[in-house]
């Protein structure tokens, strides 16, 4: 059966590298570059076989990382978090003793098929050395957040831890006490205020007043409906009174009518009388005068 390679494979990394050489990395949003970010975290997030390869081929994925935010500086966590859990498990690598005076660190070599290297000791200490590398970097590139101490305090407390494996090995110490002065120099103690809501006065609650009654008497029941009728019937009486009143100015604003209407055809008959009589005026005096002509 043959065996099923590991993700990423060399050509997923060649592909991301050529990507990150190609294309401008000082964008702080890139139409290409940004994506392949988002891939390579999420390669480093996912969970994976922990082999010497395994580590090796996301450590790549790390350094391209580094490659692509040099310049904008945009906060990674993913690749922070991927290498302190290799630190973490540098802890766990054993070496043998004998070959820790004459062992020689190389550089990372990726994709070997052999499976007597994932025992080889220059290889485990290559990837501590390349983490350690990566770490001081991106240390220097997040100097200026705010957020630096919290985001190197386990990186701090996982480098204390290797103090007492590095001492064998002189380049591995000199790293990791350099990357321990980086991350004191940077840290600064903030005092940091918790998010509150704004304080508000208490809603007050509704209170109803009860309606107590002493003792329950049919008397006392008549005399409430007697009330009710009582109101009811004054109300009538105002409403009639209203009515009425409405009423009367009705008929005087109609009489106020009805006698200006009045007066106005008393004077149009006593022009037309006036005008009646001048007519019959001037024809007595041209009758009298027509008599006169002819006796």
């Amino acid at each position: 059966m043959k065996k099923k390679s590991s993700f990423p494979r060399y050509q997923c990394l060649l592909l991301l590298k050529y990507c990150s050489v190609l294309y401008s990395v000082s964008d702080f949003i890139h139409p290409v570059i940004t994506p392949a970010i988002l891939f390579m975290c999420d390669i480093l997030s996912c969970k994976f076989f922990i082999t010497l390869q395994n580590i090796e081929s996301r450590l790549i994925a790390c350094n391209i990382i580094r490659d692509c935010i040099t310049q904008s500086k945009r906060l990674v966590p993913e690749v922070l978090c991927f290498l302190n859990k290799v630190l973490h498990l540098a802890k766990k690598f054993t070496f043998s003793s004998k070959d820790s005076s004459t062992l020689q660190i190389k550089h990372i070599e990726l994709f070997h098929y052999n499976d007597k290297l994932y025992c080889d000791n220059s290889r485990k200490l290559s990837i501590i050395l390349t983490s350690l590398n990566l770490l001081q970097d991106f240390a220097a590139f997040y100097a200026d957040l705010p957020s630096f101490q919290n985001l190197f305090s386990e990186t701090l407390s996982v480098c204390s831890d290797l103090l007492t494996l590095s001492n064998e090995f002189c380049e591995i110490h000199s790293h990791v006490s350099v990357l321990i002065e980086k991350i004191n120099q940077h840290s600064k103690p903030l005092n940091l205020t918790k998010l509150t809501f704004e304080n508000m006065k208490p809603k007050p609650l509704k209170l109803f007043e009860p309606s107590y009654e002493s003792k329950f008497n049919k008397q006392d029941s008549i005399n409430k409906k007697l009330k009710i009728l009582k109101n009811v019937a004054q109300k009538i009486r105002k409403e009639e009174k209203d009515m009425l009143r409405e009423m009367r100015r009705d008929l005087q604003v109609v009489s106020a009518e009805k006698f200006k209407e009045q007066l106005e055809s008393d004077v149009e008959r006593k022009r037309k009388v006036k005008e009646l009589y001048h007519d019959l005026a001037t024809q007595e005096g041209e009758y009298k005068k027509l008599m006169k002509k002819n006796p």
